[in-house]
């Protein structure tokens, strides 16, 4: 459990940074996420991705740029969650 939710705050961030988006693409991404929140189920698949694409282009970056980095985001959003869902499947076998 322990691996699963640090893997879950880090594996965007880096992910992110690694496709060379900025600070402000993250922020952009965590930002999405929590007001995502407020509108499930689409605000939670699409606002890491809106978030990082807004925060990417207000650094100036360009539109290419902006969506790789927001694509890498969303990539990471779903990679976490596909980790959630096998730890939780896996502790729903271990405990039946």
């Amino acid at each position: 459990m322990v691996v699963v939710s640090v893997l879950d705050y880090i594996a965007p961030v880096w992910i992110t940074n690694k496709g060379g988006g900025s600070p402000s693409a993250t922020r952009g991404a965590t930002a999405g996420m929590v007001v995502g929140l407020f509108f499930p189920p689409w605000g939670l698949l699409l606002g890491p991705f809106v978030g990082a694409l807004l925060g990417e282009l207000l650094t100036h970056a360009t539109a290419g740029k902006a969506l790789r980095v927001a694509l890498l985001s969303f990539l990471a959003f779903l990679l976490t969650t596909g980790f959630k869902l096998l730890y939780g499947v896996a502790v729903l076998i271990m405990m039946w």
